[in-house]
């Protein structure tokens, strides 16, 4: 008598039920790792930014200013008091201390795209204004939230009034 191998068609739509199965468990927790990656990604690049902009202020003894951008061409007046996110920044020397980027009058230093599984919202008015000797302008310290998808915040960059950055990381 002769046995031949092989699989049922029976056996065969098991197996890929139960791989079906693993791979929509799977599924979340990779979304999951990408909006976390994004969040630190931009946490870095913000990080970064407020660390140039304090640089290039102390470094060329003029005012420079980081404001939110839709476009990354101009700020976002919609912006104040956290009333929209942040979908972007511009990072550039105020040299008419106006707070507004204009291209006959300032120079642009750098732009920045926020992820779009991120949303940043800054809890004062629509920019961060470094002064020549590295202070921010404002009377208390002013936080840069930075959210998932949800809205749930996940870090704070701290900007304290001498310019200098702490990070709160949340569980």
């Amino acid at each position: 008598m002769r046995h031949e191998s092989g699989v049922t068609l029976l056996e065969l739509v098991f197996v890929l039920a139960l791989l079906a199965l693993l791979a929509s468990l799977a599924l979340p927790s990779g979304q999951e790792a990408a909006q976390r990656q994004a969040l630190r990604t931009d946490r870095v690049s913000m990080q970064g930014l407020l660390s140039l902009a304090r640089t290039e202020a102390l470094m060329r003894e003029q005012d420079v200013v980081i404001c939110a951008s839709q476009t990354l061409e101009n700020c976002l007046v919609a912006a104040e008091q956290g009333a929209s996110p942040w979908p972007g920044v511009l990072l550039f020397l105020d040299r008419n201390q106006d707070r507004v980027f204009q291209p006959e009058d300032d120079l642009l230093l750098r732009v920045h795209s926020l992820h779009p599984l991120v949303q940043m919202r800054w809890n004062r008015q629509g920019w961060i204004t470094y002064q020549p000797d590295g202070t921010v302008t404002g009377n208390s310290n002013g936080t840069l939230a930075l959210a998932d998808v949800r809205g749930q915040v996940q870090h704070r960059l701290v900007i304290a009034l001498s310019g200098r950055v702490r990070i709160e990381s949340l569980p």
